[in-house]
């Protein structure tokens, strides 16, 4: 067996490769590039961050009222900048073939045309500016990682961001009190009034969602790894990403988390790669997660959520009210809350809670038509054909199985999809790098083994 192959180690844990050494372990990037997108990716949910022409009014409704200017910014020019420096010191011979990811630049370009509808323009040019932002760090995900540790790096940089914030939400739960905003420099931690923490991102919503849709990845690099040191630590940090989730009372977030866990477990087991320790340790996060759980049931399900479902319920139906004044090409993006505003005006809905719609499939079709919601739904169905392209090459098990991950958080997410916003910039964006790993995960599976080898270690069979 040459030096560059894999091994495997004795049942129970042979659908995992154990390294051999190699010396194909350097990765396309550079430390300081890792490091820049480590800051840039945590930054997403630490919001250290401003906006240029801020709408403050806008911004009570739900839209996006600003053009964003963040860490995170920065960070993604220095990325770019450092590639092409790169590009340009190294002298490359031909010319590389990109992963572009048609469906994305159809919806930008569906975006930006409906600021032909709408009735404040610039609130559209606001969307768009987050968009770009998003398709910037998609691309660089999905060309600049070509190696199985990169993947997997990447995936820790996930799991440090959700534990970071899982932190800050157990500290502000402990300690803040109901209502009221902390400040720590450029960054705001919060507690709703009713005790929930929202976290760094201004909404226990918001900060479970995200929690939650990094969360199954996670989790799935826990499943793949063979070294028992990375293996403890990717289930001291699903376990407290878990308790985290269950601190914010998000009910959706729940949900993604759950069902995420549900299809890894089942698709790891019917293939034989569902590591031996797994049962114990799902018994044992089950037993951590009784009482954060029971919590949420008295809190949310029992005693009533304080008209969250139905508000949710009347906002829907201005929306379909909405809808049918131009269903095809929409009312333009960012500006739902202005065009619903005449049906939330009718006596039905006056006495009602008013906001953009918790739907972003109806959020999405209200300003951008169908055509627009065509074409996020084609977003969404691009990044789960990529992870599932990968799950099924199965030349590659770590690949399927961090594939499977990431499919299964974008399938739980779409759930979550259903009842919320998901407009601001850090839903977007992290959504964004999620797809853009899916991409790359289905870009190195798809390379011969050989190639694999030459960027990384070798875990074809």
């Amino acid at each position: 067996m040459s030096a560059t192959s894999t091994t495997f180690s004795a049942a129970g844990s042979s659908a995992f490769p154990t390294r051999t050494r190699s010396a194909a372990n350097a990765s396309g990037l550079r430390w300081h590039e890792w490091a820049a997108l480590a800051v840039g990716v945590n930054e997403i949910n630490l919001q250290i961050d401003s906006y240029l022409m801020f709408h403050e009014r806008d911004a009570e409704f739900g839209a996006v009222a600003g053009i964003n200017i963040s860490v995170f910014t920065i960070c993604l020019g220095y990325l770019y900048a450092a590639w092409i420096g790169h590009s340009m010191l190294k002298g490359v011979v031909r010319k590389p073939g990109f992963l572009w990811n048609p469906p994305m630049l159809i919806y930008i370009a569906i975006v930006a045309s409906s600021m032909l509808a709408a009735s404040v323009p610039m609130l559209t040019v606001f969307d768009v500016a987050v968009l770009v932002q998003a398709f910037a760090i998609f691309f660089y995900l999905a060309n600049r990682i070509k190696t199985v540790p990169d993947v997997m790096r990447c995936t820790w940089i996930l799991a440090s961001a959700m534990c970071i914030q899982a932190l800050i939400v157990f500290v502000a739960k402990a300690l803040g009190e109901p209502g009221t905003d902390y400040y720590f420099g450029p960054i705001m931690v919060n507690v709703w009034e009713d005790g929930r923490p929202g976290g760094t991102m201004h909404s226990p919503v918001l900060a479970g969602s995200a929690m939650a849709i990094m969360w199954v990845p996670v989790l799935a690099l826990t499943m793949c790894q063979r070294n028992r040191l990375l293996t403890r630590l990717g289930l001291f940090c699903t376990a407290f990403g878990m308790l985290g989730i269950l601190c914010t009372q998000t009910r959706g977030a729940i949900i993604t988390a759950f069902f995420g866990a549900m299809m890894i477990g089942w698709m790891l087991g019917r293939r034989g790669w569902l590591p031996r320790w797994s049962i114990m340790a799902a018994a044992a996060f089950a037993l951590l997660a009784v009482y954060p759980l029971f919590l949420v049931i008295v809190g949310r399900v029992a005693n009533g959520d304080g008209g969250s479902a139905s508000a949710r319920a009347h906002l829907a139906m201005i929306a379909m009210d909405t809808i049918k004044e131009a269903p095809l090409f929409g009312h333009g993006s960012g500006n739902c809350h202005l065009a619903c505003e005449d049906n939330a005006n009718q006596a039905a809905f006056r006495s009602e809670w008013y906001y953009t719609v918790h739907c972003k499939y109806l959020l999405v079709w209200i300003e951008t038509g169908i055509i627009g919601l065509l074409g996020f739904l084609a977003i969404l169905g691009n990044g789960i054909r990529h992870g599932l392209s990968a799950w099924r090459n199965q030349s590659s098990p770590v690949l399927a199985t961090l594939g499977l991950g990431f499919t299964a958080a974008l399938l739980g997410h779409m759930t979550h999809l259903l009842v919320d916003v998901f407009n601001s910039r850090t839903q977007v964006q992290l959504l964004w790098v999620l797809l853009g790993i899916t991409a790359a995960i289905y870009r190195i599976s798809h390379q011969p083994s050989a190639d694999r080898r030459l960027g990384g270690v070798n875990y074809g069979r």
